[in-house]
């Protein structure tokens, strides 16, 4: 009897243990194997107070020697005058202000900053009001990528902004390879690209990071418009507006809404799908172009590309580049162009070069990388992209 009470309470104990190293055992393949469940939050945008308001005289310095005009192509005196930290309007449609969006708690973002000689008080700015009114929780770093300026910066007062990292270029590469050199240089889930000269608004990624939450093979657009970006044959971009049937079919203010392309340079992307579409091309030269090159390469890839109305970010526009292109800006623009048309266009490229007859006589490389590319991800035709997403053009 004792021997058979014995060995039931060997096989309780042994079960017992065996319970605890199977329960460990699934411990461990849950930390280490499974991969981490994402976990989704509502919540409206969240009242944010001021941070950062830096004193501007010691990064700008004497404002008198400046020219006003002639080095940034605009006001300059204006610009130095504004606070970093100044107080905006809120220009978002109403409805977008009770809005609650949907956030994963996990995934916040890398906002990209790539700059050549840009004014200080521009940058200083742009810096600020992405600190100012981005909830902590939402951003991870501010990347600034300072394409070999001539106007030597502060580095001092960037690199101690709140979850700033400045990183200098040994050369000139181009505002299209410095965003790529950014973007390798990204760590968050998410990466948003903005100009040195922008201000984001109330409320600014809370919209994007909501449509990602549900599509992340998309690329979502900040605007300060409700119309639609395109571009003609010439390849130029042009502002498209929404169709009847579109505006009924979404009809609310707060939706976004799709767009042939993204126009300007400020976009919120997973960082992975980025990589996976092969980024920004290193054969495009300094600056034009890659805007449209990313979103055809997110249409006919898998993807698309939306405006969000609820997120406002303002952007200085200039009528003139205030730097200097190596080939010039003109033959720069056309090569880019050329590369575009001939990688993506397929047997439509023709029309390109009816608009654009001086494009012939320029020489580019063929590239196998954009081949295996539309292989590597079932990239559609052009064709289809007209059929389906652009069909004004």
């Amino acid at each position: 009897m004792l021997r058979r009470g014995g060995l039931r309470f060997l096989h309780r104990k042994l079960g017992f243990f065996g319970l605890i190293g199977s329960t460990l055992v699934f411990i461990f393949y849950t930390l280490t194997i499974l991969p981490p469940i994402d976990v989704k939050i509502r919540r409206k945008v969240i009242p944010i107070e001021p941070i950062l308001n830096l004193s501007q005289s010691d990064f700008i310095g004497n404002s008198d020697q400046l020219p006003a005009f002639e080095e940034h192509y605009f006001n300059l005196t204006a610009s130095n005058f504004l606070s970093s930290g100044r107080a905006i309007p809120d220009t978002r449609p109403p409805r977008c202000r009770t809005k609650e969006y949907v956030l994963n708690a996990k995934k916040n973002v890398s906002v990209i900053v790539a700059f050549h000689n840009e004014a200080k008080s521009a940058l200083l700015r742009t810096i600020s009001s992405v600190i100012n009114r981005t909830p902590p929780d939402l951003l991870h770093e501010i990347i600034l990528i300072d394409d070999f300026s001539r106007n030597e910066l502060n580095a001092n007062i960037l690199v101690n902004i709140p979850k700033t990292k400045l990183y200098r270029n040994a050369e000139r590469e181009g505002l299209i390879r410095s965003r790529k050199i950014g973007a390798l240089k990204a760590s968050a889930e998410y990466i948003v690209f903005l100009d040195s000269h922008c201000e984001v608004n109330v409320g600014w990624i809370e919209p994007l990071i909501d449509r990602l939450s549900y599509n992340p093979g998309a690329l979502y657009k900040a605007t300060s418009t409700n119309l639609k970006a395109g571009f003609d044959w010439s390849l130029r971009f042009k502002w498209i507006p929404r169709s009847d049937e579109e505006l009924q079919t979404n009809h609310d203010e707060t939706s976004s809404f799709a767009s042939p392309t993204v126009y300007g340079g400020i976009f919120l992307i997973s960082r992975m799908w980025f990589h996976q579409l092969g980024g920004f091309s290193s054969d495009l030269e300094i600056w034009g172009g890659e805007s449209l090159e990313i979103s055809l390469k997110a249409w006919m890839c898998g993807g698309q590309v939306e405006i969000a109305p609820c997120s406002r970010v303002g952007h200085v526009f200039r009528k003139k580049h205030p730097y200097d292109f190596p080939h010039g800006s003109t033959h720069t623009f056309l090569r880019n162009s050329k590369l575009i048309a001939e990688n993506w266009l397929e047997e439509y490229k023709h029309f390109f070069y009816f608009a654009r007859p001086n494009a012939q006589g320029i020489k580019i490389k063929g590239n196998t990388d954009v081949g295996i590319l539309k292989e590597k991800l079932q990239c559609r035709t052009f064709s289809w992209y007209l059929q389906t997403v652009f069909h004004e053009l």
